[in-house]
């Protein structure tokens, strides 16, 4: 077998993850990220703390620290000269419905990658329902590694004697650029000047107006019948629920008397994996789409789904998603701090105005993790102090998440409640009874 690396680079959006942890309070704030895996019977611990070891043969940089030789220089995910630390591995006894505030303690609790293996996960025993926990510092993988992570735990796990279960060794990090220098070079400042221009009114954040840094990091999971798919095309997939989440977003908008006038401004991540491909695990593999539209006081949200589903059609075509990918592999080398100054767009602290995500189905290709039954699961993101809020899609058999997630005080329970009815009215959603 070959011997992996002592250190690997992080991609270019890695990076800008970890600039944005700073882009509010001045500070580095919690980025932690969490997937709940729900299932039908308990975890031996013992089975999840071996297969991490096996693993950590084949990928020790989950058991690294994040480190910078220089200023200037690449960050890396580099192997202590002892050896990759095995993440910690926990059981919980809950009492029924505290799953919630032990996946928020998940979010406060900040993984410092500089420090300590940026990963942790947790047995959950909430009054008999078994879960899953795994958390990860976000500039380490984007939620599709983690479930790749998981798949590829499970593997070993099933192998009992010890082989590798993969006929070829999984994609464990990003195939390297093939374009040249020149090209890449052309593609980044074309990105660059592509940004600068993006938002000629700079986005307003809720947090601008009422996000006072306390350290805090809430969730709410709400749970829907997940329907057949509408027949309607429009209706279908990221434009659609982004429409919808936008008119729920104006609608608080309205509430708290922030300005309409404004554009939204929402990074969309754009999945570089082939279509059916699971790999790499490290890093966050995505390319940026910055959806841009005003807020939809009309409520028409098919007329705002067409407007977003044409300029996503027009970024890539006209390879502005390509663009960026390049500019962010370039902005590796630079320092996290004042990362965004050069965005005028930025000027007032917000580099968006919300957050939003559909990581789609929840590991469509596997029944069991470490002999238990899979029965369901969620992503949770934790939001930066800026812009504080954000909305997060997922499903897992017959059951639709959305995850509303805030930082600070920038919103409370009734709020993500009333963000909750919308979208269900909206997509035409029951309200699951399980």
């Amino acid at each position: 077998m070959t011997t992996p690396p002592r250190s690997v680079a992080l991609l270019g959006p890695d990076v800008v993850l970890l600039a944005m942890e700073t882009l509010g309070a001045g500070t580095a704030t919690s980025s932690n990220t969490v997937l709940v895996v729900e299932l039908a019977g308990a975890i031996d611990s013992d089975r999840v703390e071996s297969a991490l070891s096996r693993f950590l043969v084949h990928c020790p940089w989950l058991g690294g620290r994040l480190s910078r030789p220089r200023p200037w220089g690449k960050l890396r995910w580099r192997v202590p000269k002892g050896g990759p630390s095995r993440p910690p591995v926990r059981t919980e006894r809950l009492a029924p419905g505290e799953l919630g505030a032990l996946v928020d303690r998940e979010l406060v609790a900040r993984l410092d990658p500089y420090r300590e293996a940026p990963l942790r996960l947790t047995l959950a025993d909430e009054n008999g329902a078994n879960h899953l926990v795994l958390t990860w510092a976000h500039p380490l993988m984007d939620p599709h590694g983690s479930e790749h992570l998981l798949r590829l735990l499970a593997e070993l796990d099933e192998q009992r004697d010890g082989a590798p279960p993969w006929a070829k060794p999984p994609l464990l990090v990003a195939p390297p650029e093939t374009r040249s220098f020149r090209e890449r070079g052309a593609l980044a400042s074309r990105g660059a000047a592509q940004l600068k221009s993006l938002a000629p009114i700079p986005p307003i954040s809720l947090a601008a107006h009422n996000g006072r840094p306390t350290g805090l990091r809430r969730h709410r999971r709400f749970r829907f019948v997940a329907d057949p798919p509408s027949p309607d095309r429009l209706r279908r997939g990221m434009p659609w629920r982004l429409a919808v989440v936008a008119k729920a977003m104006t609608a608080l908008w309205v509430r708290r008397g922030l300005p309409t006038d404004v554009p939204f401004l929402v990074p969309v991540s754009i999945d570089r994996r082939p279509r059916g491909e699971h790999g790499p695990v490290l890093g966050n593999y995505l390319g940026f789409h910055f959806a841009r539209c005003q807020p939809p006081v009309d409520g028409d949200s098919a007329r705002l789904a067409r407007e977003l589903r044409d300029q996503l059609a027009d970024a890539i075509r006209g390879g502005e998603i390509e663009a960026g990918w390049a500019g962010m592999s370039f902005a590796r080398y630079r320092p996290l701090r004042g990362m965004f100054r050069e965005l005028p767009w930025t000027v007032a602290g917000d580099f968006c105005s919300f957050h939003f995500a559909d990581t789609a189905v929840l590991l469509p290709d596997r029944t069991h993790l470490f002999g238990a039954p899979i029965t369901g699961g969620y992503h949770v993101a934790s939001v930066p102090d800026r812009p504080g809020a954000g909305i997060f899609f997922s499903r897992a058999g017959a059951v639709e998440s959305v995850v509303v997630s805030w930082a600070n005080d920038v919103l409370d329970d009734a709020d993500a409640e009333a963000l909750a009815a919308i979208i269900q009215h909206e997509m035409g959603w029951t309200v699951t009874t399980e």
